[in-house]
Order: C-alpha cells, then sequence, then structure tokens
C-alpha cells in the first residue's frame, strides 16, 4: 500500500504545527533562548518537508511525527549555542588575531591561558563584541562561529548542518575575518594614539593572501592614484586595476566600508561612535 503523501499546506499539518509549538517553547525556555522560537519553528517545519516521504499515517498520528522532530531541532538548536558559547574564547582568539589564513582554532590549553590573564579577555572580548557590531547581519557572525567551533572548519557539514549553501558559509567567513582583522589592527592604533591618516588606515586593511585577501589594499592605493575616495567611481578603476566593473564597484563599496571601520575605532576605539567632523578628511591624505 503507497502512504499516503503530507502536504505541507493542509489544515491538518498548521494545526499539528501548532500543537507542537509549545514543546519546542518549553525547551527553548529552560535555556531562555525563548526568543529563538520562531526561527526553530522554521526549521521544523523544513525538516517535516525534506522526510515527508517517511510519514506513515498507519505508525501514528500526524502531531505524534512532527512532535519528535520538533524535539530534534530544539536540542539541535541547544547544542549549537552551548557549543558557540562555551568556545567563544577560541574564536575570540582567532578571530581577533588573524590565526592563519584559515583560523585554525588553537588548542584548548593555548585557549585556556588566554582566558586566564585578564588584560588579554577583556581585549579579545572587546574584538569580539565588535565585529560582531559591524557585521550587522548576526547569521553571518553565529554561522562564522558555528564553523569554526561545532563543525570544525568543514564548509560542507556546516552548510547541511546549518541548511545554507556551502558559499553563504565561505561568504559569511570571509566578512566575519575580515572585520575582525581591522579592528584588531585599529585598536592597536588607537591604544598608540596613532595619527588618523590614510596610512594608518591603509595598515588596517587585511594583508594576507587567504580568505580576507589583499584585494582592499590593492584598490585603496588605484583609489588614491584617481584622486582619493571623493573623486572616484567603479568607471575610473575599471581603467586603472583592469578588474570588472562589477568587482569594481563591489571591492569599492567593501573597501569604504572597512576603512569607515578602522578610522572609528583609531579615533575613538569603538565601532558605534560618529568620527569627528576633523576626521572627515582623511581619505584625501596620500598613502
Amino acid at each position: 500500500m503507497e502512504t499516503e503523501k503530507l502536504s505541507m499546506t493542509s489544515t491538518e499539518l498548521v494545526d499539528a504545527l501548532a500543537k507542537v509549538r509549545p514543546v519546542v517553547r518549553n525547551i527553548l525556555m529552560k535555556a531562555s533562548l525563548g526568543a529563538d522560537l520562531d526561527d526553530v519553528m522554521q526549521d521544523v517545519w523544513l525538516s517535516a518537508h525534506r522526510s515527508q516521504a517517511n510519514f506513515d499515517p498507519e505508525k501514528g498520528r500526524l502531531e505524534q511525527w512532527l512532535t519528535r522532530i520538533a524535539q530534534r531541532r530544539a536540542y539541535d538548536h541547544l547544542k549549537l549555542s552551548n557549543s558557540v558559547s562555551g568556545l567563544q574564547s577560541t574564536i575570540e582568539h582567532a578571530a581577533g588575531y588573524g590565526l592563519g589564513t584559515d583560523l585554525a582554532l588553537v588548542s584548548a590549553d593555548v585557549a585556556e591561558d588566554i582566558v586566564n590573564r585578564s588584560a588579554d579577555r577583556d581585549l579579545l572580548s572587546n574584538i569580539l563584541m565588535m565585529t560582531r557590531k559591524v557585521i550587522g547581519h548576526e547569521a553571518a557572525f553565529t554561522r562564522t562561529v558555528a564553523l569554526l567551533t561545532v563543525y570544525d572548519e568543514d564548509v560542507r557539514a556546516a552548510a547541511l548542518g546549518l541548511r545554507v549553501s556551502e558559499d553563504c558559509i565561505r561568504d559569511s567567513r570571509r566578512e566575519t575575518i575580515r572585520a575582525s582583522q581591522v579592528i584588531q589592527k585599529a585598536l592597536a592604533l588607537h591604544e598608540m594614539q596613532a595619527s588618523l591618516n590614510l596610512r594608518n588606515l591603509f595598515a588596517c586593511l587585511p594583508s594576507d593572501e587567504g580568505d580576507s585577501g589583499t584585494w582592499a589594499r590593492h584598490l585603496t592605493i588605484a583609489v588614491v592614484r584617481c584622486g582619493g575616495f571623493q573623486n572616484v567611481n567603479a568607471e575610473s578603476l575599471v581603467e586603472v586595476t583592469g578588474w570588472a566593473f562589477n568587482t569594481c564597484r563591489q571591492y569599492l563599496n567593501e573597501t569604504r566600508r572597512l576603512l569607515e571601520i578602522a578610522r572609528t575605532v583609531i579615533e575613538t576605539g569603538r565601532v558605534d561612535h560618529e568620527p569627528s567632523s576633523t576626521s572627515q578628511q582623511s581619505h584625501t591624505f596620500t598613502v
């Protein structure tokens, strides 16, 4: 006998999802994650959609089947949250200081040693929190943390586990690493009370050939040759760099953003503070 196919838009399914929602809420509330309820319920729906061929009404009611799925997704969410929280110090060290092109995780004993040093712990925590703010997209930041901790840098496993594409995982990692490198360098210059000029801003840009790349530095030099950020556009950069128009446009926007982050951190030591009017001309300085 052929199993009846489950309809994801049926009234029965909607009713069943409503009934399992309190089950998920109770699990999340025990870990103070009640705000994540809607996200987890979306995961429940997606899991049910992918597994609908496995539902056999002769073996049990739809609500029972969904309850098992809901419990698994809720506990998966708790596991991910706990892993991210428990290994936060490792990520602070790796992301903050750019250890290697792939940000390989430091060993547990080294991480513990860092955490035990109060000054370093405060600095690294500050870098992590600032990176989270400038990313703006919480999901991108969380994906990177999960990639480095839960999935041991396995992009394919992270993509499957987080239900996004591998390109999405790679993009999130690149964005997070770039921002953390800029912030770490800019904070060091802030502590030195360094002058706010393009030479110091340039020094904050990523300089490795790994995920972060050196393109932001190359583009900045090209911008200076074109007369500065206030006088440049993607068309003029195509002539200077030989890159495609879309590449120049994307790199120009991202480099501007990275330099704005560096400028604010060098001047204020923060990322959520407006730079003073005297710093607005910093882009016109020469390298």
